[in-house]
């Protein structure tokens, strides 16, 4: 499993974060990965260049000192990207980034540096739901959603518009 964790939170032991030495433990089981999900989760579109780079590179350095490993990947807070919070964390050094929303995928091509992920919260606390979530269904149903939500906005599915004659 990969963790994606809020670096001020894990710092501060604020919003029920577990704290640093509860992630090395973790760690040590070789099963899962902890991984960045900013400084303190901003709609990173909604901040300024400057800030952006402090919320996805500062996160990195805090998790990296925390816990004395690497950390190669990002996940944008509230699945918020585009090209600019793209080449952001691309220059910040991770390998991968991720995404919960497929809405935003409409402006920026899936990539490495967006990738879609299943957001497992704690309405997956429920085994029906949790089941459904990695099943394949739910991310299936959500891509299909996406494309018909693309077409009836008058858009093809490579995103251009339909030509009226």
């Amino acid at each position: 499993a990969t963790l994606f964790v809020v670096s001020e939170s894990v710092k501060r032991q604020t919003n029920g974060s577990m704290s640093a030495e509860t992630l090395k433990e973790l760690l040590r089981s070789g099963e899962i990965i902890v991984a960045s999900h900013s400084q303190t989760h901003p709609l990173l579109s909604q901040l300024s260049e400057e800030q952006i780079k402090s919320e996805v590179e500062g996160s990195k350095a805090d998790l990296e000192a925390l816990l004395g490993i690497p950390i190669h990947y990002f996940a944008y807070p509230s699945g918020d990207l585009n090209g600019r919070i793209i080449k952001i964390a691309e220059e910040s050094g991770y390998r991968l980034a991720f995404t919960t929303s497929y809405k935003k995928l409409t402006t920026v091509p899936e990539g490495p540096y967006a990738l879609t992920r299943v957001k497992i919260s704690r309405s997956s606390d429920n085994l029906l739901v949790f089941w459904f979530k990695i099943s394949g269904i739910y991310r299936f149903l959500k891509q299909e959603r996406h494309k018909l939500k693309l077409k009836f906005n008058g858009r093809t599915l490579a995103g251009q518009k339909k030509r009226v004659r």
